[in-house]
Parts: structure tokens; C-alpha cells; sequence
């Protein structure tokens, strides 16, 4: 399978409430980030990311509904600065500290169409290869990634690496997640030409 297709068939879902005592139910719009993922945060990048892998993984269809309860969500209020601004590139509610909201909205994508379902999991996969494919030195295939190398803390670990712990974490969640990934390739580089002066070293003193 060739994952092309970072263009979003879907970039707006709508979802209908109940009919209830006479009332028509109300509608309301969610909102898929830009084609390619090009608005997502670090930290977007990291829960999608981990939640796309544990489908991958395990199978489990729970895991494609909480991915399209998180990448869509509501608009923001309209205000003249929000639309001003363009909505600052993104006029979804935020995720970060909002992650309970998840759960509601992985039953409204439950009960989207089978094959809706699959499209918008097959336009994030191909969202995620061409990320990683602009950012080789962090997505390597090996037990040498410089996504933990070795360990299993996965999204976790990098977020809280490079905030330099729980405190820093406010300071980098919501950068965009170009900004870490090319700091990631840079430390990849650093690492890669401290073991090259370390074997140079060590085969001086072999001589």
C-alpha cells in the first residue's frame, strides 16, 4: 500500500443529536486539522501518533474512533480576532487539557460509515509517512531511533525529553511540531558525530 494521500476528503464531519420532546436535534460542525497535518502541536502530533500505533498494533477499532475524536473537534467561538487572524491557522477547540471531550466524540465517529472510517485513517497514515519522511533522523526504522533508542516510553518520553521534564512541559506542548522535530534531527546529528570522534579516538589509540 502507497500512503499518498495527505489531501483530507473529510475536513469537516457533522453530527445530528436525537430528536427530542419536539425539538429538531442540534447540529454541530467538527474540524479536521489541515491537509498534510501542517497545524498540528507537538503535542497533537504525540497523541495521534501514539493512538494511530496502538491501532496499528493491536487491531482494535476503539483506538480509529478516539484518533477521529481527537484530529476533529468543534470551532472555537467566532470573534473578530479569531476570524481576523484566520483563527491563528487552527479554529479547533484545543485538545491539551481538554482530552476527556475524546471519549464523547470517538462515539459520534463509531457511528460514522465503515468505509468514512477507513479513508480518514488511510489520509492520517499517509499524513504520518510524509512527516516522516521530511524528518528521516527521527523516524528511523531501528533499535537505534533516536525516538528512544531501545526504550518503550514512546511519545511520552520524547515530549517530556525535550521539555526537559513535567515542568518544561507547558513550553514545548504546544509548539508546532516542525519546530521539535527538527530539533530532534539536529541532536540526532550531535549524537551521530560524537561516535564517530569517539571511534576516531579509538582507533588512534589502537595505532
Amino acid at each position: 500500500v502507497k500512503y499518498n494521500r495527505t489531501k483530507n476528503l473529510w475536513p469537516v464531519l457533522t453530527h445530528t443529536d436525537a430528536y427530542r420532546r419536539g425539538r429538531a436535534g442540534k447540529t454541530t460542525w467538527y474540524y479536521a486539522p489541515k491537509d498534510g497535518l501542517d497545524n498540528l502541536s507537538l503535542y497533537e502530533l504525540a497523541y495521534t501518533f501514539s493512538t494511530y500505533e496502538a491501532y496499528v498494533q493491536s487491531g482494535d477499532e476503539k483506538y480509529v474512533h478516539q484518533l477521529i475524536g481527537a484530529l476533529y473537534r468543534p470551532s472555537r467561538p467566532r470573534t473578530r480576532e479569531e476570524t481576523e487572524s484566520a483563527w491563528h491557522g487552527d479554529r479547533r477547540q484545543p485538545l491539551r487539557h481538554y482530552e476527556g471531550a475524546v471519549d464523547r466524540r470517538a462515539r459520534m465517529a463509531a457511528t460514522l460509515p465503515v468505509l468514512t472510517r477507513r479513508m480518514i485513517v488511510f489520509w492520517f497514515a499517509s499524513c504520518r509517512e510524509a512527516i516522516a519522511k521530511r524528518y528521516p533522523k527521527v523516524f528511523v526504522k531501528s533499535e537505534d531511533a533516536s525516538m528512544g533508542r531501545g526504550s518503550n516510553y514512546g511519545w511520552g518520553a520524547v515530549l517530556l525529553g525535550i521539555a526537559g521534564g513535567p515542568v518544561g512541559l507547558d513550553a514545548v506542548a504546544d509548539q508546532h511540531h516542525s519546530n521539535a522535530l527538527t530539533w530532534l534531527s539536529m541532536k540526532e546529528d550531535e549524537r551521530r558525530r560524537m561516535e564517530e570522534e569517539m571511534e576516531r579516538a579509538k582507533n588512534k589509540r589502537k595505532r
